[in-house]
């Protein structure tokens, strides 16, 4: 008598390779949708900064550079499509950061004249392209438009030649572009956790500063960045 348990080495191999075949069309919808999310992380941001017009100094005279680095804490929105073993997608993000950073003011009107970076926000709406490596596990890699934040400071609580002590800031927005990795795994059916790195140029801007005794002053910050992020995202 035939055993129903018995098969032939054809039917075996075709039931092996069925195995993970039938999983991942099991999975072929689980990256479409959209999600929200929060991540954590640590960016550092190399400043450099020029007096256009120097009143007290030389034109275009080069100020000097400093890395900015700290930490950051934000949200994201986005959307993906997968076909077959890609993922297709886009994403807003925004990050509150707090990154510092100084140095002296070469030529100033003291030796405790200072510039100061403070970055303290961060932007980015990008494509992303993804493979997955495993159902459950996707990488990929992003690209898109990047918008920034950062206050430039030059004060001087003791500057010489009769000047009143003075502190002037100035917010200045840019944008730029930036580029990324990252890979994401799913914990749930709703819930995954990712790690991503970009790199974001924000190329530079020209400003001025009013000081209290009249004058306005050009400046050009210069900068660029890395941004480690990981969180965790619902999809819906």
């Amino acid at each position: 008598m035939r055993s129903p348990l018995n098969v032939t080495p054809l039917a075996a191999a075709t039931l092996i390779l069925a195995v993970p075949a039938s999983a991942l069309a099991a999975s072929s919808q689980d990256w479409t949708g959209c999600y929200a999310g929060v991540n954590a992380g640590y960016v550092w941001a190399d400043m450099s900064s020029t007096g256009l017009y120097a009143a007290y100094g030389i034109p275009n005279e080069h100020l000097g550079s400093k890395q900015a680095a700290g930490g950051v804490l934000g949200g994201q929105l986005g959307c993906d499509y997968q076909r077959e073993q890609w993922v297709i997608g886009a994403q807003a993000a925004l990050q509150f950061a707090d990154a510092k950073a100084d140095h002296a003011y070469p030529g100033g009107t003291s030796s405790n004249n200072r510039v100061e970076y403070d970055l303290q926000q961060i932007g980015t709406l990008t494509a992303r392209l993804g493979y997955l490596l495993q159902p459950q596990t996707l990488g990929y890699v992003t690209a898109g438009m990047v918008w920034g934040k950062t206050e430039f400071t030059d004060s001087d609580p003791t500057p010489g030649y009769d000047y009143p002590p003075y502190d002037v800031s100035k917010d200045i927005d840019r944008t730029g572009w930036t580029l990324g990795l990252g890979v994401e795994h799913r914990l749930q059916k709703q819930l995954t956790v990712f790690a991503a790195y970009n790199y974001m140029d924000l190329g530079d801007e020209k400003f001025s500063l009013h000081y209290p005794d009249g004058f306005t002053e050009r400046f050009k910050l210069e900068q660029d960045q890395s941004l480690l992020t990981l969180g965790l995202n619902y999809r819906f």
